[in-house]
């Protein structure tokens, strides 16, 4: 496949906690390092709010095996982005860095840490974070590469030069892969979001959706796992014992467990940059609801949620608006061709 240029040092600049985000990450350095790579990871910054105000910080993993065995340079909050990207660079005499989801908002030290130090960037953008006035103004020229993950992005970024469709395998495979699972009533698996406030996951709407399913079919059962704040949400779980609430950060372990032991994942959000949990999902055998609107309906499964309007905001790429009866309908369909299986 051979992405980079042979034997290289590479940085890769991602988040360094439990996040989709790294865990893709990770795969692509798995990847280089079995090329010959040497591969050291470097911490994106994530904004936090503190009342009105957003402020830097590099977040630390709840579980640090995470990282066991993996080159990590961190940083500081105190100091500039751009010394210590320098510094690192320096130590380690990198070649080119690798940067996901870059915050172009915040991306003047770029063209800064290329004239100092001459390294290759690119930039993996996840659409959904890209910014359509540094799209516009042509702000991603200053990445040698642009990796598109997606057709989606692809197309957004059609009058880069730089830019091009990259994929490896972004699945960990030691931990996402089929099982047998155990005779019973058929289960299905929605992954929330722990931040409810920013989430695109329709948490609420799966919940409303699986209420009008059950209407039908009482002996399936549903496993939520997130935070949930929602009043309607709180009593359809509270009115039906076959819905389930795990609240908390999940090891990656306990997702894939879930995955194996789900006949079905249901994730129909409005936006994704890339929608990593689909294929993990898809690793372990589970047939998988999501949203007819890219990047979701990139993914090969026949089980779409048709949109009832989508909303364009400030962000790039649209939303979907989504009704709990297409995604019943859909859950519905899931069920049919289940018991059909079951059956021969």
């Amino acid at each position: 496949m051979n992405l980079i240029e042979p034997q290289q040092i590479i940085l890769i600049k991602t988040y360094l906690h439990e996040s989709g985000l790294f865990y893709l990450a990770k795969t692509l350095g798995n990847l280089l390092k079995a090329e010959g790579h040497t591969v050291i990871y470097v911490p994106k910054s994530k904004y936090l709010l503190d009342g009105s105000i957003f402020y830097r910080d590099y977040l630390e993993p709840s579980d640090p095996d995470i990282l066991k065995g993996e080159a990590v340079h961190w940083f500081d909050k105190r100091h500039p982005i751009e010394n210590q990207v320098s510094n690192a660079i320096t130590k380690y005499n990198a070649s080119v860095m690798i940067s996901f989801e870059t915050l172009m908002e915040k991306s003047q030290w770029l063209s800064r840490v290329k004239q100092r130090n001459g390294i290759r960037i690119i930039d993996v953008p996840m659409v959904e974070w890209v910014n359509e006035r540094f799209l516009a103004g042509r702000s991603y020229s200053v990445f040698d590469e642009i990796w598109c993950l997606t057709n989606q992005c692809q197309e957004y970024f059609k009058n880069y030069s730089s830019a091009k469709k990259v994929k490896w395998d972004w699945i960990d495979h030691n931990l996402f892969f089929p099982v047998e699972r155990e005779e019973g009533s058929i289960r299905f698996y929605h992954a929330g979001s722990l931040n409810s406030e920013y989430s695109s996951k329709n948490t609420e709407l799966v919940l409303e959706a699986f209420e009008i399913f059950l209407k039908g079919n009482p002996e399936a059962n549903l496993v939520v796992s997130g935070k949930i704040t929602d009043r309607k949400s709180l009593r359809i779980i509270e009115k039906h014992n076959n819905i389930s609430v795990i609240d908390g950060v999940l090891e990656r372990k306990d997702v894939a467990k879930l995955y194996q032991q789900s006949h079905c994942i249901l994730a129909p959000s409005s936006r994704e940059g890339l929608g990593l949990s689909l294929y993990e999902a898809q690793a372990c055998n589970s047939l998988v609801v999501t949203t007819d609107l890219p990047p979701m309906n990139e993914f090969n499964t026949k089980y779409l949620c048709k949109t009832s309007l989508i909303k364009q905001d400030q962000k790039l790429t649209p939303m979907g608006i989504l009704t709990a009866k297409e995604i019943a309908k859909q859950i519905q369909c899931v069920y049919g061709d289940l018991i059909c299986q079951k059956s021969k």
